[in-house]
């Protein structure tokens, strides 16, 4: 049914008592807002699932056609159903990785496995079997580090290749107190400033790599601006 609308395409499958209806597209988020609309126009329950939350619902309307739908989104190719890109709709979810230029492999290693704790993933070598790309995944999800060995060139003293790396983490007293345990050289203070609320009400503590590039060790707090911010529209 490639001419009609996606909104009532949707309805029309759902309406057809289907108990799965699967989904391709690249527009995750825009499929999202078109699947939650058509959810609340047919009044039936729309349930999201994220890594971070597990199953949620997005509508509370009370069930009244079809016990419950499972609407599936997933990244793919040919036979989707079509959404244009006349939407203000974001396209992108989260942060994908931070690419960095290092000069040495091993102190890289060193500071973001065994200091960090971040998984290598995987890697690609050259030919002569040295790494080209190094990329290393951030706990269990979807965001990773690039490593890319050798290609960070001289700059003047106190210039990097990026800002800064920001980074998550669940206690920020207890992440510095692991990084003194593995080596890493805190200065004294370090622990009494990371327990000042920042503007935007998180907690954070800068630290950096081996080649100097700032890493942002940053705990939210419920009424950080990251998580309040959740809920405006």
């Amino acid at each position: 049914m490639p001419d009609l609308d996606p909104r009532r395409e949707l309805s029309l499958l759902v309406n057809s008592t289907y108990p799965i209806i699967y989904i391709e597209t690249w527009e995750e988020a825009r499929a999202g807002a078109i699947l939650a609309s058509v959810a609340q126009d047919l009044r039936v329950p729309f349930y999201e699932r994220a890594v971070t939350t597990g199953l949620a619902s997005v509508r509370e309307e009370i069930m009244k056609k079809l016990g419950m739908v499972f609407l599936v989104c997933v990244l793919g190719g040919a036979g989707a159903v079509a959404f244009g890109a006349d939407s203000n709709e974001p396209i992108v979810e989260s942060l994908g990785h931070v690419g960095l230029a290092i000069s040495d492999v091993q102190p890289a290693l060193h500071f973001y496995v065994d200091q960090l704790g971040l998984k290598e993933a995987f890697r690609l070598n050259s030919p002569d079997g040295k790494p080209n790309l190094i990329y290393l995944r951030v706990a269990d999800t979807n965001t990773y580090v690039e490593l890319f060995p050798g290609k960070k060139t001289p700059a003047p003293v106190g210039t990097t290749t990026v800002n800064h790396l920001g980074l998550f983490v669940k206690d920020l007293q207890a992440t510095l107190h692991a990084l003194k345990d593995r080596g890493y050289p805190l200065p004294d203070d370090a622990f009494e400033r990371a327990k000042k609320v920042q503007a935007d009400n998180t907690l954070l503590y800068f630290i950096k790599d081996p080649d100097g590039n700032k890493v942002e060790l940053s705990q939210l707090r419920p009424d950080s601006f990251q998580v309040t911010s959740r809920g405006k529209k």
